[in-house]
Order: structure tokens, then sequence, then C-alpha cells
């Protein structure tokens, strides 16, 4: 039952954590204290709702990468899905991760912490896209994860060589990220902008690069 929810150890330490701390959360804050739901570019709040409310879109984050594991095997086949295991695996991590790292930062506000959210998510975003570079060559032909392009779903080795860069393109923009994340302050706008850069730049280039593969083949 348990491999069924649970993409391994790891997913399954950081959805005891996270309802562990949810709980915590709605034992230790005011349920009808007002808390920020939504922040703008700059990291303004520009939402609020009380505590009953704030903390369950977490929570509920969290249930879906369980859902997303647990569906897996019966969206587009289960040999897809063995395919795409590892890619798929990472990702439930890394949504019920990006649970954690919110629940955390909501009761922290709720305990009168103040928290730069702007600087939080870039920081978060940089690692996923790191450990997903990393992932990312390890996969095989799949439709469920990865580029799926038609020169890649059609050619394993163009798959492979394609995914091999984009993996490393990623783990450079989110390193390059995580830097300016941890060593930048009050800058939103540069960690918006280098973030979105980090992120498009190696889908792009992986798709460039497919299809240049498939054209000189």
């Amino acid at each position: 039952m348990i491999s069924r929810l649970f993409a391994g150890p790891v997913h399954l330490a950081l959805s005891v954590m996270l309802l562990a701390l949810t709980i915590v959360a709605y034992l230790g804050v005011p349920l009808a204290m007002p808390l920020p739901i939504h922040w703008t570019i700059t990291g303004e709040v520009d939402g609020y709702l009380p505590a009953l409310w704030a903390f369950l879109p977490a929570l509920l984050l969290g249930i879906a990468s369980m859902a997303l594991w647990a569906l897996g095997p019966g969206l587009g086949g289960g040999e897809h899905f063995e395919r795409g295991k590892s890619l798929i695996a990472v990702a439930a991590c890394i949504v019920t991760g990006a649970a954690l790292v919110l629940q955390s930062a909501l009761l922290a506000i709720g305990f009168g912490v103040a928290v730069d959210m702007v600087r939080i998510a870039t920081i978060g975003i940089a690692i996923a896209a790191i450990v997903l570079g990393n992932y990312l060559p390890k996969t095989q032909p799949n439709a469920l994860a990865g580029l799926r392009l038609p020169p890649t779903l059609s050619d394993a080795q163009n798959w492979t060589r394609t995914h091999r860069l984009t993996g490393r393109l990623m783990m450079l923009g989110g390193t390059v990220s995580l830097i300016l994340a941890v060593g930048l302050a009050n800058q939103p706008y540069i960690l918006i902008i280098v973030l979105a850069v980090a992120l498009l730049l190696p889908t792009i280039a992986g798709t460039i690069y497919s299809y240049r593969i498939r054209k000189s083949a």
C-alpha cells in the first residue's frame, strides 16, 4: 500500500513531515488569523485568508503528489510509466517538498517571523531544477515525463542526447539561480528574471537541439 502512494523513502519522509507540520500549524496558529496566500513579483502580499484555509493548499499539494505517483502506471500505459519512473518519482518529491516549504513559511509568518517569499521560492525552484536536471538523462523515451517531442519519441538516441544537454543546462541554470538567491537581498526583479531564463532556456535549447539532430541524421 505504501509503495503505491509514495515514490520512495524520501517522498514518504517529506509527506510525513508535511503532515506533522500541518498539525503543528493548526494547533499553534489561531484559525481566524489572516495569513498571506499570494505575493506580487516584488514579494509584497496582495491576498490573505484565515489560517483555517491558508494551510490547506500545501496539504492538498502533498496529496496531489501521492495521486501523481499512484495514478502514474495507468497513464499512457505501464510501459511509459516505467520508462519515465525516475523522473516521475523526483517530480512527486519536488511537489511535496514545495508544499513543505510553503507550509513552513506560512507557519513562520503565523508565529510572527518575517519571510522573504521571493527569495525562498527562488531557492526552492533552483534546487528543483538542479535535481530534475540530474535525473533527465536517466529516463527513456516515454509519453509522460521529459521533452516529449516527435524527434525524441521516435528515436532513442535523440532522446538520450537531447535530455543529456537539457539536463546539464537545467543544472547550470539552477546553480546560478541558487547562488544569486543566496547572495542577493532585496533584488526580487533580478531573481525572477534569472530564474525565468534558467527554466526556459534549457527547454528551448533542448527542443532546438532535438530537431537539429533529426535534421542532420
